[in-house]
């Protein structure tokens, strides 16, 4: 069983993150568009058998990783954190 870890916002957390966030395609203007997309990622996930897990992002846990780890505030280092917390370490 595969399981996929997917980085799932509130609307104020969402747009507390694009803040300081590097601007990256991947990344809606609007909470909608990506509450809309990933909605339909995990829907797509779960059709083909696959088990997708929303991962609560806090913007200050967020930014501790990325410091703590020395990256730079993007998309790879959100997936990488999402990945990283989804996979049950503690938080900062």
């Amino acid at each position: 069983m595969i399981i996929q870890y997917i980085e799932w916002f509130t609307e104020q957390t969402y747009q507390d993150v694009k803040e300081f966030m590097i601007a990256h395609p991947g990344i809606p203007d609007s909470y909608e568009e990506w509450q809309y997309l990933k909605t339909k990622q995990i829907a797509d996930l779960e059709a083909r058998g696959h088990t997708a897990e929303k991962v609560e992002v806090i913007p200050h846990e967020f930014a501790q990783y990325c410091d703590r780890m020395g990256y730079s505030f993007d998309i790879v280092a959100l997936r990488n954190f999402v990945f990283w917390k989804g996979t049950k370490h503690e938080s900062f």
